[in-house]
Order: structure tokens, then sequence, then C-alpha cells
């Protein structure tokens, strides 16, 4: 009686798969013969997040990883299709589906019972609360929670996923690590086609066709004649940089591998023309040398003088490679204010009047002078997700439309006009905690593990996305560095969870 009623529930099944494999292949049909290229994406993005459902954890990671790092950015800059941005977008909430499958799985298994959580996600948890408090409570509309949430919620399901599965993680992420070598040999032929081909197409006055150089962004993908992910490209580099030097000084690594990636990420870095790496570079040689401040002050002075030398060199080579950059100085300073004049001006009405983008201090200020203590509730929780974006092809929400610049200048604007105060400093906690516990990792594990190194490397991408959050929105709209930010919490977070079980990983 049990197999007859066990044989009904399977046909019931096989019917009901089939029936939705019908409706859907009917629906992908009607939306290919509207004939768009962007409605073909959204199928395809729809295919993709459907699949997540059935395949391996590790398809899901390596395939993602391809997608954002290899596919969406091509089909931006060469394929000119903006709307490629929702297909990692697309493939993260098809994650989100794939989380109960993961929980009922795990709840099952009484030999692995479900784990705790590490306490790093709970930042996590209120940066989404935030997105949920703030829509509710602005009863912002459905299209526009669609179109401005994606950049806050959809990534975080991948997270869950490998935290999930965290067994599993490490050993993925490891080898998922050493590819970034490979990353970053194929950005300079991107690269070098950019600055030969694309740059001199370009203007060099200002705005929607110059500057020209904001048309290098190797494969990182955005609008060759109006700019794209310069910055996730820089903090590509520097993250591999650091990650090559961490693993010579702990001994898993030649020497000539540090000078090898060294010189491939300057050469790239300059030909570019990214400014923020002058900021990078010194925090990096910091961090990785901060135990030596106290230990062995002659090698940390030394550590300091070569970033400083190098953040020179940088400054000196743009205005050699780049004619509208030079200003025949050698002063420090004077190169130092042209880099970073315009980005910590503070006049509000020194706006570029093509591209309406005002200087990156100035959204910070402008933010506060229009909340501030005066408007105390959007100051806390923001105007919904998407009040700020001004240039969403689905939705523009009236509080853009008030001002004639673009008040989301960079992610910690947007974050602060869209979530308030309170999705801002979840944000940045979930940073911070994310380095702080790596950082206590560190010192449970020996220095030839390499879960050292990418735990080291990881503490220190996290801290420098403190100086991505008021440099530009790549942190928020860049699949590449969304993917960086959760396979980093997401490598501390499984360490953390596997050290709890298992005291293997302590000296």
């Amino acid at each position: 009686m049990a197999s007859t009623f066990g044989s009904a529930r399977k046909s019931q099944n096989s019917a009901l798969l089939v029936l939705a494999v019908v409706l859907f292949s009917a629906l992908a049909g009607l939306l290919a013969s509207l004939s768009s290229i962007e409605v073909d994406l959204i199928l395809v993005g729809l295919v993709l997040g459907s699949t997540v459902l059935f395949i391996s954890i590790d398809l899901i990671s390596w395939g993602y990883g391809v997608l954002c790092f290899l596919i969406v950015g091509q089909l931006l800059y060469f394929g000119r299709i903006q709307n490629a941005l929702w297909l990692p977008y697309l493939v993260g909430y098809g994650l989100y589906l794939r989380l109960p499958l993961e929980y009922l799985k795990h709840t099952r298994d009484r030999i692995n019972p479900m784990p705790n959580f590490p306490a790093l996600v709970v930042p996590v948890y209120l940066f989404i609360a935030s997105v949920m408090v703030s829509s509710a409570l602005n009863l912002t509309p459905a299209v526009q929670i669609l179109a401005g949430s994606r950049v806050y919620i959809a990534c975080w399901s991948y997270l869950f996923i490998l935290l999930l599965n965290h067994a599993n993680t490490l050993n993925l992420l490891d080898k998922q690590w050493h590819k970034l070598f490979a990353i970053t040999v194929i950005q300079l032929p991107f690269v070098m086609y950019q600055y030969l081909v694309i740059v001199p197409t370009r203007s060099t006055a200002g705005g929607r066709e110059g500057v020209a150089w904001d048309a290098v962004v190797g494969g990182f993908g955005g609008d060759p004649m109006g700019g794209g992910y310069s910055g996730s490209l820089a903090y590509f580099l520097v993250l591999t940089l650091t990650l090559v030097i961490l693993m010579w000084r702990k001994k898993q690594s030649s020497i000539w591998l540090v000078f090898f990636v060294g010189f491939m990420a300057m050469l790239v870095i300059l030909l570019a023309e990214v400014k923020v790496v002058i900021v990078m570079v010194p925090m990096v040689m910091m961090l990785i040398y901060r135990k030596e401040a106290f230990k062995n002050p002659v090698v940390f002075a030394f550590a300091l003088i070569f970033a400083f030398g190098i953040m020179v060199g940088v400054l000196q080579g743009y205005q050699l490679i780049y004619p509208e950059s030079a200003s025949e100085s050698h002063d420090m300073m004077e190169m130092f204010d042209k880099a970073f004049g315009y980005s910590l001006n503070t006049d509000a009405t020194a706006f570029n009047q093509e591209t309406k983008e005002i200087s990156r201090a100035m959204a910070l200020i402008f933010w506060w002078s229009e909340n501030g203590f005066d408007d105390i509730v959007h100051t806390l929780f923001g105007y919904g997700p998407g009040a700020s974006n001004s240039l969403s092809s689905f939705a523009v929400s009236e509080l853009s439309a008030r001002y004639p610049f673009i008040i989301n200048r960079a992610a910690a604007s947007q974050i602060l006009w869209d979530l308030g105060l309170l999705g801002f400093l979840s944000y940045l906690a979930l940073l911070l905690m994310g380095a702080w516990r790596a950082m206590k990792l560190i010192k449970t594990v020996p220095q030839q593990q390499f879960a050292s190194t990418a735990l080291e490397t990881s503490a220190i991408g996290l801290l420098l996305m403190l100086v991505m959050l008021p440099y530009g929105l790549d942190i928020l709209y860049s699949p590449a560095m969304q993917l960086l930010l959760t396979s980093m919490l997401a490598y501390i977070g499984a360490f953390d969870m596997l050290k709890a079980k298992k005291p293997r990983f302590q000296n």
C-alpha cells in the first residue's frame, strides 16, 4: 500500500514538473518573440536563477565568478547592454530560493546538524532590515523597491549559501583565491585596447564624452563613452597585490611572483589613471607591516617610505602618460591637490554641468544639510531604496528629481539617502566586524597555512572597502566587487564556524 501511495506521489510530482516546464517554455517563447535584447537577457537571468536550485554549490560558485568577472563587464562595455547588470542580481534572488532547501538538508542530517551562523552576519541582518524598514516607512512604490533594493539585497544570498555549506567553503574559496592572478593578467590586454583604441576617440573636456581615461576599466565594465568601474579595477589589483605580498611574507610564494604581479598591477593602474590607489597602497603597506611598528620600527619605516615612493611615482606617471593631467610641477602638495582637489571641493555650486556630478565630499555635506536634526526620521531611515537614483531605467524617484545634480555621488551618499544612518552604520559594521574577526582568527592559524594568508587578505580587503564607500558607486553596482565582499565575509565566517567545531585550526 505504501509503495502505491509513493508511486502516486511521484507521478503527481512529475506531472507538476512537466506542467511547470511547459508554462515556463510558453513564457520564454512569448518573451523571445518581443525581439528585445534586454528582455532576452532577463530571460537568461531567470534561467540562470532557476538553475541554481538544482546544481552543486561548487558549480554555482565557479559559474557566479565567471559571470561577475568575465561576462557582465564585457556585455556592459563592448555590447553596450546596461541591463546586463541584472544577470547577477537575478542569480542572487534565485539563490534565496535555494536557502530553504539547504536549511532542510541540514536539519535532517543528524551527523552534520545546522550550526549557528557567526556573529559577523548580524550587521548583514541589520542592513537587510534597514532596507525593509525604510521601504515600509516611506511607502516606497513596488517598482522602485525592485529597482533600488537589488544592489542592497541580492548579493547576500551567496554569503548565506556558502555559510550553510561551510564544511566545503574554505577549500572552494582557497582555489578561487589562486585564480585571482590569472584575472590580473588578463586585465592588461583589456586595458591596452581601451587605452590605445577607445581613449583617442574620447573628448578630454569633461562630461559625457570625457575625461578620456574614464574609458580604461579593464574587464570590469562600464560605458566606454561615459566612464565605468575603474575603481573596481583598482581595488581588485591592490587586493591581488596584497595577497601575493602576504604569500611571500608567509613563505608561500617567491619574490619573483611579487615582482611580476606588482609590475602588471602598476602598469594597468598607470594606464587606467585611478587616483584612489594613492590612498590604498600606503594603507595596505601599513596594515601588512602593522606588527613591525613596535617589534621592528626600521622595517616599518622602510615600508612606509616604499609606499610613499610608489605614491609619488604614480602621480608622476599620471602626469607623463596623460598630457591633460600634466602641470609641469614636481611639488608633492600641488600634485596631490590636482589629483584630489575636486573630490574634496565643498562648493555646492561647482558641479559638472554635463555629468551633473558634485564632489564626493560635497555629496556627504549636502545630505546632512538637507536632513540632519531637522528631519530626524529621514536622517535615521532614509527615503527608501532607489530614492537617490536618478539614472534608473525602471523608476526615477521624486526625491532625485528635486535637485539639479546627482545626489548619489558615491556608495556612502546613496546609502545615507536611501537607508539613512541605520543602513549606513550597518554597512560599516559588517565591514569592520568582518575585518576584526579575521584579525582574531589569524592568531589561531600557523603562518605557513594558506588560510592565514586568506584571512589576512580578507581583513585588509574589507578595510580597503571603507575607502571605496565615499569614492564611488562600485561597491554597490559592480558585480565583481559584491562577489569579492561576500566571498571574503564567507571565508571568515566559514572558518569561524569550523574552528568552533574542530580544534585542529589551533596552534
